[in-house]
């Protein structure tokens, strides 16, 4: 089953962690999760990792995220969700490690970051394509939407993206980031795509 931790209130911490204890590769049940929801902040100085050793997902449905650096899909599946606008501002950003991540942009949200990397190292020999579900593909993903509705329901402001040094999309494996619904994205660096062009990364790609 899920085992959901909801944040409401002010929250500091060094580091977390979500999905430390490995699961099953069959096993599409079971999940761990972080939620920030309101008016809810959480600041972590150092490491937010999602997907450590088994699946693992991070909600953020308003309020403000602050992490010295992101990193998902490590050693299992990491998700990351956004709904009804709030604010993440990471440091280093890494999509995708021995597994695949994902993260999705929407509702509003505003994000900044500094490097990111989507698909930024080499599939684990332990992962296996075939166990993800039928919509995920065997690549990390980056999905910038513009469009987005608060709690009660009313348009949000489209949602953006600033990035202040390289985006690498398909640096170790396959990488996809995609704008869709007038989403913005910034990037103050190079935007490299399949940059380490091996058999297992090339395919990446930046849809607009």
């Amino acid at each position: 089953g899920t085992t959901l931790l909801s944040l409401r209130d002010r929250v500091l911490a060094g580091e977390v962690t979500v999905g430390a204890l490995p699961t099953s590769a069959t096993d599409l049940e079971t999940i761990a999760g972080v939620q920030i929801v309101a008016d809810g902040r959480l600041t972590v100085s150092g490491p937010l990792v999602i997907g450590q050793a088994g699946r693992a997902g991070f909600g953020l449905f308003g309020g403000q995220l602050t992490t010295g650096e992101t990193r998902l899909g490590v050693g299992g599946v990491g998700t990351f969700n956004t709904l009804s606008g709030g604010q993440w501002s990471s440091g280093g950003l890494l999509v995708g490690e021995a597994y695949p991540g994902y993260v999705n942009l929407g509702g509003g949200v505003s994000v900044q970051s500094t490097a990111v990397r989507i698909g930024g190292a080499p599939f684990s020999p332990t992962f296996d394509p075939g166990a993800l579900e039928s919509d995920a593909g065997a690549f990390s993903r980056v999905t910038l939407r513009g469009t987005g509705s608060d709690e009660d329901g009313n348009p949000t402001d489209g949602s953006s993206w600033s990035v202040s040094e390289e985006l690498e999309v398909g640096s170790g494996h396959p990488g996809r980031l995609q704008i869709t619904d007038g989403g913005s994205a910034q990037v103050g660096g190079s935007v490299l795509v399949d940059n380490v062009a091996t058999a297992a990364s090339a395919g990446s790609r930046v849809l607009v």
